[in-house]
């Protein structure tokens, strides 16, 4: 019998791997691509064990809750790509082994670069129509956006975090006729950062365009 049960589980090929969750009950694209992965699989286990052990070094602390339901929504809000969330989980692996080696939680950056608003800033991505029929770039970074203004100066923490989409705004027919051209491609979008404030603006950080040309 022992050998029956050796013979199956080494000849017989798995449909799921293991994971911090229960495949059985994968119900997002997100999970059953986790799970169909090995790669992101085995990157999700890992995960787990440095997030216990940081749990357990802080006692849970409304702190670190604070940071892990960040950091989660980080990866909710904006991965749905193997290559997303294996960027995600390397992020995240340092972040809690970080606060498991008792550096403050409150150093700990889940947010990616971060940029100011009224800035003008180069962004590598892709250019996208999205389905709202707007003029995007899918940024290669995830990033964060903070406001510099004297009167704001007491708010350290980003206004927007976890940018991964932008609206283009764009007022020069070159730059128009680049992006129609060019769309699915790479490009390098030079970027004076404002929030959004009108009807017209479909993400919260907006990207009023200098120069738009391919990435190098």
């Amino acid at each position: 019998m022992i050998r029956l049960l050796l013979f199956i589980s080494l000849f017989t090929p798995f449909t799921t791997y293991a994971a911090s969750f229960d495949c059985s009950k994968a119900s997002s694209n997100v999970e059953k691509l986790i799970c169909d992965t090995p790669e992101l699989s085995k990157a999700d286990d890992e995960l787990y064990v440095d997030y216990l052990q940081a749990k357990l070094v802080t006692g849970n602390s409304d702190e670190f809750k604070k940071l892990a339901k960040k950091n989660w929504d980080l990866r909710v809000k904006n991965c749905d790509t193997k290559e997303c969330l294996l960027d995600w989980y390397k992020r995240s692996t340092i972040i809690y082994r970080n606060v498991s080696a008792s550096q403050p939680i409150d150093e700990q950056d889940v947010s990616g670069t971060n940029y100011y608003y009224g800035s003008s800033v180069k962004i590598k991505g892709i250019l996208k129509r999205e389905s709202g029929d707007f003029p995007s770039i899918r940024t290669d970074d995830i990033i964060s956006v903070s406001s510099k203004t004297p009167d704001e100066a007491e708010f350290d923490e980003p206004r927007e975090w976890g940018v991964a989409v932008m609206q283009l705004a764009m007022t020069d027919k070159a730059q128009w006729r680049y992006f129609e051209k060019n769309i699915n491609t790479k490009a390098l979008v030079t970027c004076n950062l404002y929030h959004a404030h009108t009807g017209h603006h479909f993400t919260p950080v907006m990207c009023l365009v200098e120069n738009i040309e391919p990435t190098k």
